[in-house]
C-alpha cells in the first residue's frame, strides 16, 4: 500500500488555476487520485495542521466533501505538542507562525533550510508550514507527498546537500509512480 501525504484540502479548478495549464491539468487529476484512495490502492493522510491552515478559507474541494470523499487517516505528530488554535487576542495566523517558529528539533531546522525558509520572506510561514508538513509525512512513513506547489517540488526534490526519505510529487507523478495512466 502506498502512503502519500496530502498537503491541505484540494482546491477547485477555477480562478486559482486561471492561466495556468499545467496546474490545472494536475488540479484535474484530483478526483482520480481520491478514487484510488477509495478502492484501498493507496493510504492518504493528513494532519490537524493542515486541515487547520485550510480552516477559513474559501470553500476548496468538491461537494461530496474534502478530497472527493476519499478516507484520510490523520497522521501522528512528529513531535509531542499542544498549541493554542484560537484566541481572541491573536490571530489564527499569528498562533500558527509563533507555533512553528518556536520549533527547535534538528530534523525540522534542516527541512526549513531545505524549504528556504527564512525569517525575511514574505512566505515565511508558508514555508514553515511546508517543513513542518514533510516532518510529518517523513516521520509517518509515507513514500509521497501530493502537492501542487511545483516550486516547493523542484527545490526539495533537487536538494543534494540535505535529502528526504519522502517524493514530493503532483498529481501525474504519484499516478505515474502507481503505475496508473491519467484519465
Amino acid at each position: 500500500m502506498v502512503n502519500q501525504f496530502i498537503q491541505g484540502r484540494p482546491p477547485k479548478n477555477d480562478k486559482l488555476s486561471e492561466g495556468n495549464e499545467e496546474l490545472k491539468k494536475e488540479i484535474d487529476l484530483l478526483p482520480q487520485i481520491a478514487d484510488l484512495a477509495k478502492v484501498g490502492t493507496m493510504e492518504v493522510l493528513q494532519h490537524l495542521e493542515t486541515i487547520m491552515e485550510a480552516a477559513g478559507k474559501r470553500r476548496m474541494g468538491s461537494a461530496s466533501g474534502k478530497f472527493y470523499g476519499a478516507p484520510m487517516t490523520m497522521a501522528d505528530n512528529p513531535i509531542p505538542y499542544g498549541r493554542t488554535l484560537y484566541s481572541p487576542y491573536h490571530s489564527p495566523l499569528q498562533l500558527a507562525f509563533d507555533f512553528f517558529k518556536d520549533i527547535e528539533h534538528p530534523r525540522f531546522k534542516a527541512l526549513q533550510k531545505m524549504a528556504n525558509a527564512k525569517p525575511d520572506s514574505k512566505k515565511y510561514l508558508q514555508q514553515l508550514r511546508d517543513a513542518f508538513y514533510i516532518w510529518c509525512a517523513e516521520h509517518n512513513n509515507c513514500d509521497y507527498f501530493l502537492t501542487l506547489d511545483f516550486k516547493l517540488i523542484k527545490m526539495i526534490n533537487s536538494n543534494k546537500r540535505h535529502t528526504t526519505s519522502v517524493k514530493l510529487v503532483k498529481p501525474s507523478e504519484l499516478l505515474l509512480a502507481l503505475g496508473v495512466s491519467a484519465k
